[in-house]
């Protein structure tokens, strides 16, 4: 195979006859004209000069043709066609030269795209620390308020024993002006002292009342009779005010559970109907199964609960301090009792109130505890 020349080197000047048919016989291709490497790594560092992205499209194809026939990895002719760079090379005084064209990206997307993940982890770390700050300033508030119904439940604690006192004093006093009936006073003294004895009982239970659940001892309650001794409990109270227990009571309602902590719950709810009372104080128990449910509802016509009360009306220390009633006294744990009770038993509450109409309160007791 004869050498071939670089048709570079003619010029029409200098050439004879037998360089003239050499150059027309030269048939050297793009490949063999230049080293991809080599103008890759001239195109860069000219780039580089000029800081420039050394990021860029290439082509190579001859004047007038519609096909390249170099392509850079990853080029594209509808790039390179837009590009403004574009550099005639190989010519000679037989052939058409060869253009090369450069396609730079847009800088300015280059930048925005190379900052993407910069950008995306900048804003995910200002979210966060916007719902950090959110969270830190909602558990201040929570804080505050916790111990504000702390504070208000160290200043009280001596009135939630105020009830059992109350009636105790009256009996005494009853006990002593009365004739005859001194065993009713009597029983009323010693149901007092007892619930005085559950109270202390109640508060110190109330400290594990988060991590531990209660035991509940499996007694078959007969939940009509419960509801009446229960009540009895207040009869002083309510001749003081005139209040009225109306019964609505299905005969025959039981269930299994631990007797003492559902005449706790009686106990609160009777109790919180009367220190939340208004004149002509009406309470209406009512009692019915509901389906495998024994359903206990205790119903009065006193001043209701506000929206924001019943919000909160069973967390631990919590008061309805803001309510028409600022005389009440108490540690604001009857009602967290209350729903820790039937949390015990696997039962449900619902509560309908309605600010100065009364509240109803509905406790929904399986019959049986299922282990």
């Amino acid at each position: 195979m004869s050498k071939k020349i670089d048709t570079n080197s003619y010029k029409l000047s200098n050439i004879d006859m037998a360089d003239f048919r050499q150059a027309l016989n030269n048939s050297q291709t793009l490949d063999e004209l230049i080293n991809p490497d080599n103008l890759d790594s001239l195109i860069k560092q000219t780039l580089k000069k000029n800081d420039f992205d050394t990021v860029y499209e290439m082509g190579i194809k001859r004047v007038g043709s519609n096909t390249y026939e170099y392509l850079k990895a990853a080029s594209k002719p509808s790039h390179l066609e837009k590009g403004m760079i574009q550099v005639p090379f190989l010519g000679d005084n037989f052939n058409k030269p060869y253009v090369l064209f450069l396609y730079l990206p847009d800088p300015a997307g280059r930048i925005i795209r190379s900052m993407a993940l910069v950008l995306i982890s900048s804003i995910a770390i200002i979210i966060v620390l916007i719902f950090s700050y959110a969270y830190f300033i909602k558990t201040i508030l929570s804080q505050k308020k916790l111990s504000e119904m702390k504070s208000m439940f160290i200043n009280n604690i001596t009135h939630e024993f105020n009830t059992p006192i109350t009636n105790i004093h009256l009996a005494v006093e009853n006990w002593r002006a009365a004739k005859s009936n001194n065993d009713f006073y009597a029983g009323i003294i010693e149901e007092e002292n007892n619930h005085m004895q559950k109270n202390v009982e109640q508060m110190l239970q109330l400290a594990t009342i988060e991590h531990t659940k209660a035991s509940t001892y499996i007694d078959k309650i007969a939940i009509n009779e419960l509801i009446e001794e229960t009540v009895n409990s207040f009869k002083i109270q309510l001749d003081r005010i005139n209040g009225v227990v109306e019964y609505n009571l299905a005969p025959g309602i039981w269930m299994y559970g631990d007797r003492q902590l559902v005449k706790n719950l009686l106990y609160n709810l009777i109790d919180n109907a009367i220190k939340y009372s208004r004149a002509n104080l009406k309470i209406i128990i009512s009692t019915f199964e509901s389906g495998e449910k024994t359903v206990i509802e205790i119903q009065d016509n006193g001043i209701g609960m506000s929206a924001e009360t019943m919000k909160y009306m069973f967390q631990r220390f919590y008061r309805g301090n803001k309510s028409d009633r600022h005389d009440v006294k108490g540690f604001g744990i009857g009602l967290s009792y209350v729903k820790y009770i039937v949390d015990a038993h696997n039962g449900n509450i619902q509560v309908k109130s309605k600010k100065n109409e009364g509240t109803k309160f509905s406790v929904y007791f399986p019959k049986k505890i299922n282990a």
